[in-house]
């Protein structure tokens, strides 16, 4: 849970469990806002649910399919190439 308060000054509190759970988001709400009895501006929750999964990269260009070609089966290829696709 992070707190961002009136006077832009912000806060953190977290807490563990397998599930949500509302009663432990009040809790750290509640040990969240005693460091700082300020009005909220602003408030967020994270949750992180199962075994962590490695971030994707953003900007990975994707590997180009593979196309394997036997020794003579040029034809093959070619007709293949030539076929209507309708």
């Amino acid at each position: 849970m992070k707190l961002r308060f009136a006077d832009f000054s912000r806060t953190t509190a977290e807490g563990g469990g397998s599930v949500p759970d509302e009663e432990q988001f009040r809790i750290l709400l509640a040990t969240a806002h005693k460091r700082a009895v300020l009005p909220v501006r602003l408030m967020g929750i994270g949750v992180r649910l199962g075994e962590p999964v490695a971030q994707l990269d953003l900007f990975a260009r994707p590997s180009p399919p593979s196309i394997s070609v036997e020794p003579g089966n040029d034809d093959d290829l070619i007709d293949g190439l030539n076929e209507d696709p309708n």
